[in-house]
Formats: structure tokens, C-alpha cells, sequence
């Protein structure tokens, strides 16, 4: 059988671990992003320097030399610069396998200019010239295992490209998928555990209504449940049970009632019913037709008055005064009238009785009450039944106990 109270945590949890999916995707791309932005920062410091500043006369050592100051020998990227022909100017650390030609860059002038440094001056006492740069364009290229960030700054002259090894933000970014994937089951668990424990805190006023209800007998109909402490939620459902439970314990109690009353209200005019028609075939011959009919009405009247007595039987039953009037009962003699009577049954029906009764089965018991519960087994033994069936009684003595058995066919 399901349980609501692990499909909800199931639910919950994997509620969470889609969450928890999309928010780790998220975070993951987001650091990607900001580790690649801040490379472009990087190479945007250095690139729009060379290319606000240098033209085909460019000094790449010197080039090279700012490159390992400003990144490390770690770090430094590598370094490409062509001019307006595609002839190649200087070059360093470039790996052969990268074609500048597949990383074109942008014609577009920048406005405004990059804000440059105040450069030193040149041998000759002058300032180097301010060139006008282009967009600065952004790649990424693979050389075998390797990821670079290319970028590409231009003037009017010359192209200058810068390529960083991305291994470090690479393995940044990996090391956190990891770490995600590892903790990803274990907050899964946790969730799934803490969303159990949450169902059933918020489950237990149905868990109380649920044991009210399994121990809820005929004796229990005044039972109400408490709503002070309730969740507002509960209100309802508390509110309903109760009112039941009083619509119950009306009805019961006006039902039980009226059996009483109507039982001990019939029984008295057939009791005179019954002594009339006991003196009237008293009166009767032997030989008058009319005492068939009597003995009929008798055994209908006897009949009648067994079922007023089966009634108030319940309505005691129900309300708690049964009183029981126990005494030592042997079985094995006490039920031979009843298997006579089970016998005159079965030929009625064209069905066959096997009896099995055991020696000195004694008991304690009402001898009235246990009459009642026998004879309605057998009764619905031959009722239920069909024609060439049969009926089985057995009575025997196991481990101290009285064991009475009534099958059929």
C-alpha cells in the first residue's frame, strides 16, 4: 500500500533535486562566465595599451618583456602581431596550430577610445602617437586538450592577438562540478529525510484522527476530538468527525431506544396471545381440524417472541447492560437436542448432517446465549446451502479449550 507520507517526501525531495540541479547549472555557468569576463578584463588591460599606442614599428621584445611583467611567467599569454597585409610582425609562445586567419578582427572604430596611461617618451623627446582602435573581438579555440582565450585588438596598422590558456579556469570550474556531484546525493538524502520528518509532523493530527477512528466502538460514540491545539488546516476535518460522531450517537441512541421500547411493548400482548391460543387448543379435540391452524399460529407467535427476545438482546448488547448468567455447561450432552433439531433441518432441505462430538467437553457459559449463537450457525448452515449439500458439526477439546465447528458444502 502507498504511503502519502514518503510520497510527499519523495515529492519534496525531488522537488529539491531539480532545484538544486538548476541552481548548481546556474552557479556553474555563472563562475564560467565571470572567470572568462575577468580574462578579457586581463587581456583587455594589456591589448588596448599596445594597440592605442603601436604601429608597424612595433619592438615585440619589448612587447614580450611588458607581457611577463604584467601576467608572469605562468600566466603570460601568448602573442601574435600582424600588420594590414597579414604579414606577420612578431610572434611568441603562439601555438602553430592556432590560424590567426579563422579570428578575424573588427573594422568598427571604438567610441570613445579606450582611456590610455601617459606614455613615456620616445628617444627622440616625442610622444608616441595615439592610434584610433577597433572593437576588440573575443574566441575560443582548441589546440589538442587545450582551451585558449583568444582575443583581438586593432588600429589602423596593425592586429594585435593575445591567447590565454584557460587550463586553470577550466580545472576552477571542474573542481566545483565535482564537488557539487559529490554533495549532490547527500543533500538529496538530507532533504528527502528532513521532508519525511516534516510530513509527519504535519500528518499527526490525521495520524490521531486515523487511531480515534480504528478504536471507535458502539461504547466510544461520545468521543470527540480536541480542536484548541489544532492547526487552523485540521479545523474542518476535526470540526466534520466531531459532527459525525454526534449525528452517530443520536441516531444509535434513538435506534436502540425504539428496539427497547418496541420490544417490551409486543412482548406483553403476545404473551396473552400466546396462553389464548394455548387454551384454545386445550378446548379443541384431538380430532379437530382447527388444531392444526392452532399449533401453526402457536409456532408463528413462538417465533415472534424468539425475535423480540434477539431484539432486546442487541439493544443490551449495544448498550453495555448484556449481563451474562454463566454456569457449568457440559457440551457433549448439551447439544444433542440441537443436533436433532439440525437433523429435522437437513431432511427439510434433502441435505446431509455429519456430527463428530467429543466426550466431557465442559465450559462455563450462558446456556440461553450460547443456545442463540449455535442455532444461528446452523440455521445459516441449511439456509445457505443446496440441495444433496451438507452440513458438518464437530465439537472437541484442544489444549483446553472447547472448539465448536460448523461448516457446509
Amino acid at each position: 500500500m502507498k504511503s502519502f507520507r514518503w510520497r510527499l517526501a519523495g515529492i519534496a525531495a525531488l522537488t529539491s533535486g531539480l532545484v538544486l540541479l538548476v541552481f548548481g547549472s546556474v552557479v556553474w555557468g555563472t563562475l564560467y562566465r565571470d572567470r572568462i569576463r575577468a580574462v578579457d578584463e586581463e587581456l583587455k588591460a594589456f591589448g588596448y595599451l599596445i594597440a592605442g599606442r603601436s604601429g608597424r614599428n612595433i619592438d615585440g621584445r619589448k612587447v614580450n618583456e611588458s607581457l611577463l611583467r604584467s601576467f608572469g611567467p605562468d600566466q603570460q599569454p601568448a602573442l601574435k602581431i600582424i600588420d594590414g597585409q597579414k604579414s606577420v610582425l612578431h610572434e611568441s609562445f603562439w601555438p602553430v596550430e592556432l590560424n590567426f586567419v579563422d579570428f578575424p578582427h573588427r573594422g568598427t572604430v571604438m567610441d570613445p577610445q579606450p582611456v590610455l596611461p601617459k606614455p613615456k617618451k620616445n628617444a627622440d623627446g616625442r610622444l608616441p602617437p595615439k592610434r584610433m582602435q577597433t572593437e576588440p573581438a573575443f574566441y575560443n579555440g582548441r589546440v589538442a586538450n587545450k582551451t585558449f582565450r583568444i582575443a583581438a585588438f586593432s588600429n589602423e596598422q596593425i592586429v594585435v592577438y593575445l591567447a590565454s590558456d584557460l587550463q586553470e579556469v577550466q580545472g576552477e570550474v571542474r573542481r566545483l562540478g565535482l564537488a557539487f556531484a559529490i554533495a549532490f546525493p547527500g543533500a538529496l538524502l538530507i532533504i528527502a529525510m528532513g521532508s519525511a520528518l516534516l510530513a509527519r509532523k504535519a500528518l499527526r493530527p490525521i495520524d490521531i484522527l486515523s487511531r480515534r477512528m480504528e478504536t471507535l466502538s458502539v461504547r466510544g460514540l461520545d468521543q470527540r476530538l480536541e480542536m484548541a491545539a489544532a492547526d487552523r488546516e485540521f479545523t474542518r476535518i476535526i470540526t466534520a468527525f466531531n459532527e459525525m460522531m454526534a449525528r452517530l450517537e443520536k441516531s444509535f441512541t434513538q435506534a436502540n431506544r425504539f428496539s427497547a421500547d418496541a420490544s417490551h411493548e409486543l412482548k406483553t400482548p403476545l404473551a396473552v396471545l400466546q396462553g389464548t391460543i394455548e387454551r384454545a387448543r386445550v378446548e379443541c379435540g384431538e380430532s379437530d381440524p382447527a388444531q392444526a391452524r392452532l399449533a401453526e399460529m402457536q409456532l408463528e407467535v413462538s417465533g415472534l417472541v424468539q425475535i423480540l427476545e434477539g431484539l432486546l438482546l442487541l439493544s443490551r448488547a449495544d448498550a453495555g447492560k448484556l449481563q451474562l448468567t454463566q454456569t457449568a455447561v457440559r457440551l457433549d450432552e448439551w447439544v444433542k437436542p440441537l443436533m436433532e433439531d439440525l437433523e429435522l433441518m437437513c431432511d427439510s432441505k434433502d441435505i446431509v448432517a455429519d456430527t463428530l462430538i467429543g466426550t466431557s467437553v465442559e465450559v462455563d457459559a450462558d446456556p440461553v446465549l450460547l443456545q442463540q449463537v449455535l442455532m444461528n450457525l446452523l440455521t445459516n448452515a441449511v439456509k445457505y446451502n443446496h440441495a444433496g449439500g451438507h452440513v458438518v458439526f464437530t465439537l472437541s477439546r484442544e489444549e483446553g479449550h472447547a472448539v465448536i465447528s460448523v461448516r457446509n458444502s
